[in-house]
């Protein structure tokens, strides 16, 4: 997986520095167990401390509210084969979302 906007980090370690090739350049890393170094000038990182902070939860809630993702088109995995060839030939603006039948 590539070009991520936002890795929210629960395990630290390898699995942190693991994470950094996947955010594309302008997103961002949230670690709450390490403190995230600065692997990569092109993206954010921060370190959210788990403790219960109001100040930072409201934060944390600010920016989660301000993700917007745009949606492209929705279809069922059997249109995915197709949406994909659509999305990467310029035609869906956005991201492209997959239903199983079994989430209807």
């Amino acid at each position: 997986m590539k070009d991520v906007d936002v890795v929210f980090d629960l395990i630290g370690g390898d699995v942190l520095h693991q994470s950094w090739p996947m955010l594309r350049p302008g997103g961002t890393l949230v670690s709450v167990v390490d403190e995230p170094n600065d692997e990569r000038a092109d993206v954010k990182n921060l370190l959210f401390v788990v403790e219960p902070n109001g100040e930072q939860l409201t934060e944390l809630a600010r920016r989660i509210e301000s993700l917007r993702p745009v949606v492209g088109k929705v279809g069922g995995l059997p249109d995915g084969p197709r949406l994909w060839a659509e999305k990467i030939a310029g035609g869906i603006p956005g991201k492209v979302v997959l239903t199983s039948s079994s989430l209807s």
